[in-house]
């Protein structure tokens, strides 16, 4: 059974609705939150979560009742045998929205799920995110969920609920009125944002708010440039690195675990970047798209100054001083606790950033999976 969940995240994090998936016996129904989603254990007459106000619904009261047949938030079945509705005229509901669409329909391509985070408990993630537990109180482990593979030559782009987007463009709904809002299913390496993309569009506006002194450049084309060739390596250690750090304070629009944030990096770009990386060495952009950040490489040409580190600044004109301003990698940076301070020394224990202050915004992290590249702009 394949249950909704909603998460709605900050403006400069993508909105998603995950499916997340429960395994039941023959004999056994899932038992749900007046609020659609599953109870917190699994039992009837439970809330999803400790906030959410329910109601709690009471659980089938139907002697032979289907395990997989559609209920009221009352727990009878719906009068017609459909979710989202009630059993009868009269009743108050509430409705449960039900299961959505299983794997190998036809609007899910391929049997593929674009969703279905879980706890490493095996119960579904509390926010509906990968990379979360189930419960604060659950030991997990924390998983951090599977990358979808690139679609076959002339495959569509899709929504997240796996229909064709309206547009045919990637991170796109099939339609204005699709309960799975914008919800952005991770796209496969070289796929190319334009202008009109809602991804493109989001970092756009990011980049252009943020740039602070000087003429700001045309973004002409943009590029996904996270898991090249279906390598997720460089994902799974960000997302453990971050774990690790676990929950801080977030600053502005980031998120836990680990304070993640989303932040611009430039350096030297050779080739003509066109959705494939390039042989030649002297290219970093193409040699970080492959092998992430290293520290073995700080200080070799920049990042020195406030500690041999990884440097990332969320104010895009800072960047732009950097590298040959052919393109620039929009990236994922686990700040954690930050430090706020112009040193170059050690950083203290517990603390897992610099935030150098006489600089426009920079931070300094300490480790390779601290920061990953996730897209590369390219300027006209």
């Amino acid at each position: 059974l394949f249950v909704e969940r909603r998460e709605v995240s900050s403006s400069n994090l993508d909105c998603s609705l995950s499916l997340c998936c429960i395994s039941l016996s023959s004999d056994k129904m899932v038992a749900f939150c007046g609020c659609g989603k599953p109870s917190w254990n699994g039992q009837w007459n439970e809330l999803c979560s400790r906030g959410c106000p329910g109601p709690k619904v009471p659980g089938p009261s139907v002697a032979g009742a289907s395990p997989g047949g559609a209920l009221c938030g009352c727990g009878k079945p719906t009068f017609n045998g459909k979710w989202n509705e009630t059993c009868s005229r009269s009743c108050p509901g509430p409705r449960v929205p039900g299961p959505a669409p299983g794997p190998g329909s036809p609007s899910m391509p391929g049997g593929a799920m674009p969703g279905g985070a879980l706890c490493g408990c095996g119960k579904p993630t509390y926010n509906g995110r990968w990379n979360e537990t189930c419960s604060r109180g659950c030991p997990g482990p924390r998983v951090p969920g599977p990358v979808h593979p690139a679609p076959g030559p002339g495959a569509p782009a899709l929504c997240a609920c796996g229909k064709p987007t309206w547009n045919g463009k990637p991170g796109e709904k099939c339609s204005k009125g699709c309960r799975f809002g914008s919800a952005a299913v991770m796209l496969p390496f070289g796929t190319k944002l334009v202008s009109g993309d809602q991804k493109f569009d989001e970092i756009e506006h990011q980049f252009k708010t943020k740039w602070a002194s000087g003429s700001c450049p045309t973004i002409k084309e943009m590029y996904v440039v996270s898991c090249p060739g279906g390598d997720d390596t460089l994902e799974k250690n960000h997302a453990a690195y971050c774990a690790n750090i676990g929950n801080v304070p977030v600053h502005g629009n980031g998120r836990n675990p680990g304070n993640q944030q989303r932040r611009f990096h430039q350096t030297k770009m050779v080739c003509s970047f066109k959705g494939t990386t390039c042989s030649d060495s002297s290219c970093a952009v193409c040699s970080i798209i492959k092998t992430g950040f290293q520290m073995k490489y700080s200080g070799s040409a920049a990042g020195s100054l406030f500690g041999a580190g990884l440097y990332s600044s969320s104010t895009p004109s800072k960047a732009y001083g950097y590298g040959n301003k052919k393109g620039m990698f929009v990236v994922s940076v686990a700040c954690g606790v930050a430090e706020v301070s112009s040193s170059s020394s050690s950083l203290p224990a517990g603390i897992h950033s610099r935030i150098a202050t006489s600089s426009a915004d920079e931070c300094i992290v300490f480790d390779d999976a601290a920061m990953i590249p996730r897209y590369l702009m390219i300027f006209g």
